[in-house]
C-alpha cells in the first residue's frame, strides 16, 4: 500500500511537472513575440532628437524646462522614439561639437545623421516683452529644416500649456510631411525646402515671421 501510495504521488508530481513546464513554455513563446512586436512597433516610429534650447537674457533653467516639457509630451503622443540624452551627449562628443553653439541646421544635421534620428528639433528662447521662442524641426532625410516657428508668449501664461500646444503643431505637421513624402508632389516640396536653404545659406532671404511655415500652400492642400 505504501509503495503505490508513493507512487501515485510520484506520477501526480510527474504531471504537475509536465504542466508546469508547458505553461513556461508557452509564456515564453509569447514574451518572445510580444518583444518583436514592440521592438518593431517602436522601429516604425520616427526618431526624434531634441536638442539643447539656446537662451538669451532668460533664467538659465527656462531652456532646459522646455526642452523636457517639449521630450515630455512628445513621448505622451506615443508616434515617435524620443532619443535619448545620452547618445545626443555621445554624438556631439564624437563630433567634436559643442552643444550650446549647435543652432544651426548644419550642426542640428551632423549630430542627427550620427545618431540615426529622422527629425532634430531646435529651440531658441530669449526676453522680449515676456518670452519669445523659435523652434525648427530639421529631417536628416533631406538635410534641410521643414517647419519652423516662431511665438511669443507673455510672462505670466502657462509654459506647459504653451509647449503643448507647440508639440501639438509640431504633431501635425509631420503628419503633413508624412502625406506629402508619399504624394506625387514630394520631389516639388523637396526643391522648395533645397531652395529656402540657400537662400538662407546666402543670406538672401530668411525670416520666422511667419506662425509656422511650409513650403508652398499647394502642399496643405494635398495633405488635408
Amino acid at each position: 500500500m505504501v509503495s503505490i501510495g508513493y507512487c501515485s504521488v510520484k506520477m501526480f508530481s510527474g504531471i504537475k511537472v509536465e504542466k508546469i513546464k508547458k505553461i513556461i513554455y508557452k509564456i515564453l513563446i509569447v514574451s518572445v513575440f510580444l518583444c518583436l512586436f514592440i521592438g518593431n512597433a517602436m522601429a516604425n516610429k520616427p526618431h526624434i532628437a531634441v536638442l539643447h534650447i539656446k537662451g538669451k537674457g532668460v533664467p538659465a533653467s527656462l531652456p532646459r524646462i522646455v526642452r523636457n516639457l517639449i521630450e515630455k509630451e512628445l513621448y505622451k503622443k506615443n508616434k515617435y522614439k524620443i532619443l535619448e540624452r545620452e547618445q545626443i551627449r555621445q554624438a556631439f562628443k564624437q563630433k567634436k561639437l559643442n552643444k550650446h553653439s549647435c543652432n544651426d541646421e548644419d550642426c542640428a544635421l551632423a549630430v542627427g545623421k550620427s545618431i540615426l534620428s529622422d527629425f532634430v528639433i531646435l529651440g531658441t528662447v530669449k526676453k522680449s516683452n515676456g518670452y519669445m521662442f523659435t523652434f525648427e524641426i530639421i529631417s536628416t532625410l533631406e538635410g534641410a529644416s521643414l517647419y519652423q516657428y516662431k511665438r511669443q508668449i507673455d510672462l505670466k501664461d502657462s509654459l506647459e500649456n504653451f509647449v503643448k500646444s507647440m508639440v501639438n503643431i509640431f504633431s501635425k505637421d509631420l503628419k503633413k510631411y508624412q502625406i506629402i513624402k508619399k504624394s506625387d508632389k514630394y520631389d516639388e516640396f523637396v526643391k522648395k525646402i533645397k531652395e529656402r536653404k540657400l537662400q538662407k545659406n546666402n543670406n538672401r532671404y530668411f525670416s520666422l515671421n511667419a506662425a509656422f511655415y511650409m513650403p508652398g500652400k499647394e502642399f496643405n492642400e494635398v495633405a488635408k
